[in-house]
């Protein structure tokens, strides 16, 4: 997808293909409120791991998808089948045998998860929850999931479990950075349903995570150059204006 299409697609709230999957519709406010946050953070965690999380030397062959799937653990997996159906909004049915996950997103649709399409689904998650950034990411448009067997996940079976207690206490960590920040997720909200024409407590619930994120940045920026303006009128000097239509 070019990179302007993607853009807009995130800008206006609308389902994003995943390659091999279909259509992923990212979550509103509202329904992050609905589940609550701290689960939230903790499925968007476990959504964009990687195999380093597991393993400490990983290759391109081995597939996290079946990493979760086969050595996550039950507390992990569970957090893992919790996270798929919250983002892709859907029944899940777990088939180990053939390491596959069914996906029911309507009495039609079926879809199905598995190794050759789950880095797709991770990277549509990813920047529709602003994981990804157009500032510090180039969109990828060449995809090239791994799709070996996973005769050699067996092999790494030791390491992984080393690395499962680790894995454990980062989904915990999403509640301690939430401490530790000064500005959080509501204070963001609150933020722009307050400063923001047209946006209130009430809509602000139908934006995506996505919307949110860029229209507070666009509001530090306005107020960026309107501290500019000011500044140049009451004659400061070396001031680099930067209009607030700019990139963001």
């Amino acid at each position: 997808m070019e990179e302007i299409d993607l853009k807009l697609k995130l800008f206006s709230g609308r389902a994003i293909n995943a390659e091999g999957y279909g259509d992923i519709i990212p979550l509103t406010i509202r329904e992050i409120v609905d589940v609550g946050y701290s689960e939230y953070m903790k499925c968007l965690n476990i959504m964009t791991l990687t195999t380093k999380d597991f393993l400490e030397d990983a290759t391109d062959d081995i597939s996290v998808f079946d990493l979760l799937l086969l050595y996550g653990g039950e507390e992990i997996e569970s957090i893992f089948e919790k996270a798929l159906s919250l983002f892709l909004k859907g029944e899940i049915v777990v088939d180990r045998d053939d390491l596959r996950i069914f996906v029911k997103v309507s009495e039609d649709t079926i879809n199905i998860v598995n190794k050759d399409n789950y880095r797709e689904i991770q990277e549509v998650i990813k920047w529709q929850n602003y994981i990804n950034s157009f500032d510090e990411k180039k969109l990828d448009k060449n995809f090239d999931p791994a799709d070996e067997e996973t005769r050699k996940l067996k092999e790494q079976m030791d390491a992984v479990a080393k690395r499962r207690d680790e894995l454990k206490k980062k989904q915990n960590q999403a509640d301690l950075n939430e401490e530790e920040s000064d500005i959080d997720f509501y204070d963001i909200l609150s933020a722009i349903s307050s400063k923001s024409y047209g946006i209130s407590e009430l809509n602000v619930l139908d934006m995506t995570v996505y919307q949110v994120y860029r229209k507070f940045k666009r509001m530090e920026i306005i107020d960026q150059y309107d501290i500019s303006i000011k500044s140049i009128l009451a004659g400061a000097k070396d001031v680099k204006l930067r209009h607030w239509s700019s990139k963001a």
